[in-house]
Formats: structure tokens, C-alpha cells, sequence
């Protein structure tokens, strides 16, 4: 399989550090996740196409989407898959990403040790893990844009 490079919040990246990137997700603390750029992505590769899981820690856990190049219409186009627990979007935070706050609902994180597991699963596989309710983004009919 590929190369492995996880990029941090803020930071070197790192190579091939699958057991350390489990260990920050299980255990790094909030200040951590939101130093930087406020989060992190696992992929194989630096190239475009390159699957990608973005890692955001909120107060309910993790906010992740799993990006992936897809054929859709006939064309290749990035489609970004997240958790979705269907939970009414009834509690949602704010947190920062980069220089914009966000508005994540409770329904799109998963705990510390289920973003673990979908994060070890993609590594050792390259897909979605399929005990995670992947959803397209495009299709929850939510906007994590605080701004709109």
C-alpha cells in the first residue's frame, strides 16, 4: 500500500505513524486539536485524487469526512462522506477550522474511540468503515458554514 502521512493541526507531518496518530485521536488533548489550522487529515498519498479522512475535534468528539474521488455523472469529482446518526440536529458547536467557524451538529461526530477505529480501518483498507452511517454530505441538507 501507499505511503501513510498524517497532517497535524499544527505541525510537522508525520509518516507511516499509524499507532501515533490512534493515540492522539484517543487521548490528545483539546488544545492540540485545535493549535493550527484546528484539524488533521490521514491520507496515503500528497496527490489531489488522494482518499482522504479530516479529523476536527468538537465538544461531542470527532467531526470527520471521509473524502474520496468518485465517478458521478460520468465525471471524477470529490465527494465528502460524514457520520451520520440521525439524531434530529438538535445540538450543534462551533468550532473553528482555519481562519471560519463551523457548525457541526452532534449527528455528524463520532466518539474518540469510534474516529479511532473508522481511522484504522481506512488505513489498513483505503474505504469507509462499515460500521459508521456514511452519508454524503450533500445529501444531509445541512450547511457546517456558520456564515450562510
Amino acid at each position: 500500500m501507499e505511503k501513510l502521512y498524517f497532517s497535524p493541526p499544527d505541525g510537522p507531518t508525520m509518516y507511516d505513524a499509524l499507532d501515533e496518530v490512534l493515540r492522539l485521536i484517543r487521548s490528545g488533548d483539546g488544545a492540540y486539536w485545535r493549535a493550527g489550522a484546528a484539524h488533521g487529515s490521514v491520507a496515503f498519498t500528497k496527490v489531489k485524487d488522494s482518499p482522504t479522512f479530516a479529523l476536527m475535534l468538537t465538544r461531542f468528539g470527532f467531526y470527520v469526512e471521509a473524502i474520496f474521488t468518485e465517478i458521478v455523472d460520468r465525471r471524477r469529482t470529490r465527494v465528502a462522506y460524514v457520520p451520520d446518526a440521525n439524531l434530529g440536529r438538535a445540538e450543534v458547536a462551533e468550532p473553528w477550522a482555519g481562519q471560519n467557524t463551523m457548525r457541526i451538529p452532534r449527528d455528524f461526530c463520532l466518539t474518540r474511540e469510534q474516529c479511532a477505529e473508522a481511522v484504522r480501518h481506512f488505513c489498513e483498507t483505503g474505504g469507509r468503515d462499515p460500521r459508521v452511517n456514511w452519508v454524503d454530505s450533500d445529501d444531509t441538507g445541512w450547511d457546517t458554514n456558520a456564515d450562510n
